[in-house]
C-alpha cells in the first residue's frame, strides 16, 4: 500500500499541468498518525500512519455507465476525450496500468514494450467500440500505434 501511496503522489505531481482540467486535482496528501492506538516504540511509528490523498470531486460518471449517464450524441467525444488522457499519461510517461512511473533506468525498449503490452488506448476504445456496437452503435476508433514498434514479434 506504501508504494502505491507513493506512486499515486508522483503521478498527480507530474501530472500537475492538467490537474483540475483532465484528471482531478490533487488538494494534499498526507498521513494520520494511528499509533495512539497502541503502545510503539519509535521504531515501528511509521508502520501506524494511514497514508492518503485527498483529491478534487468530479462530479460525472465512468466509462462502464456511458450509456445511461449520457445522451448517445456525446458518446463518441467522451470516447475520444478518454483516449486523449491516456495519450496524455503516456506523454508524460505515466504507466496508467499501476500508476506507475518510468524508471530512470528503464530503457526506451523496456518502457515502450510497457506501454505496448499495457495498450490503454485499446482499453477505452476497443472496449467501448465492442460494448456500444452490442447496441448497435458504430463509433469511431483507429489505434494510433504510437508503441507499435516495441511489440512482440514471432522473429524475436
Amino acid at each position: 500500500m506504501l508504494r502505491m501511496y507513493h506512486s499515486e503522489v508522483a503521478v498527480y505531481q507530474r501530472l500537475h499541468n492538467v490537474q483540475g482540467k483532465l484528471v482531478p486535482q490533487l488538494i494534499t496528501s498526507g498521513f494520520l498518525d494511528g499509533s495512539f492506538m497502541t503502545e510503539v516504540n519509535n521504531q515501528d511509528q511509521t508502520s501506524f500512519q494511514i497514508k492518503g490523498i485527498l483529491l478534487q470531486y468530479i462530479e460525472g460518471f465512468t466509462l462502464t455507465n456511458l450509456i445511461s449517464q449520457a445522451p448517445q450524441s456525446s458518446w463518441q467525444n467522451i470516447i475520444n476525450q478518454a483516449i486523449r488522457i491516456t495519450h496524455i499519461l503516456g506523454d508524460e510517461e505515466i504507466l496508467n496500468a499501476d500508476s506507475r512511473l518510468r524508471q530512470g533506468d528503464e530503457s526506451d525498449f523496456d518502457w515502450g514494450r510497457a506501454k505496448w503490452q499495457q495498450d490503454e488506448e485499446g482499453a477505452v476504445g476497443l472496449v467501448m467500440r465492442h460494448r456500444l456496437r452490442k447496441l448497435g452503435v458504430e463509433i469511431a476508433f483507429c489505434p494510433s500505434l504510437r508503441y507499435f514498434e516495441f511489440a512482440e514479434r514471432e522473429d524475436e
